[in-house]
């Protein structure tokens, strides 16, 4: 999984998908927070508040906090999924998209990503949201 500092950075500027994050966190999440000197994992669920967000345990067990107050660093099926209710259904279907996508528009044209989690970041945000990584920030393109 990529924690590193850079996909640490196009999460928390991914503010569309972040919105979104799950209302029920789940074990083996990976999460940052601003106070946080690398990224985590969710280790426990302690509080649900009436709001839908948590209060979860992480890594070392002692570390406590709100969903509210973390970024999530979403994994590659999660991404995945977050396709599925649009007009992306099948499996198939996602990656002959995600090859497209791939080939002609980011192969050469965004040199910035580096893990299959940065690619499927930024397929997931150009599909939803239309918009691609330039290596600082999320722009519409037109």
């Amino acid at each position: 999984m990529d924690t590193s500092n850079e996909r640490v950075d196009m999460c928390k500027k991914a503010v569309e998908i972040q919105k979104d994050k799950p209302i029920s966190p789940c074990l083996g999440d990976f999460v940052y927070g601003d106070d946080f000197s690398e990224a985590m994992i969710i280790t426990g669920l302690d509080e649900h508040y009436t709001d839908g967000t948590w209060k979860v345990q992480m890594d070392d067990d002692h570390y406590y906090a709100d969903t509210r107050d973390l970024i999530f660093l979403f994994q590659q099926d999660q991404l995945q999924k977050m396709l599925v209710p649009t007009h992306i259904v099948t499996i198939p279907v996602m990656i002959a998209k995600f090859y497209r996508w791939f080939a002609d528009e980011c192969f050469c044209k965004q040199p910035h990503l580096f893990t299959m989690e940065e690619f499927w970041l930024a397929f997931v945000m150009k599909e939803l949201y239309n918009k691609v990584w330039n290596g600082k920030d999320w722009e519409i393109t037109t």
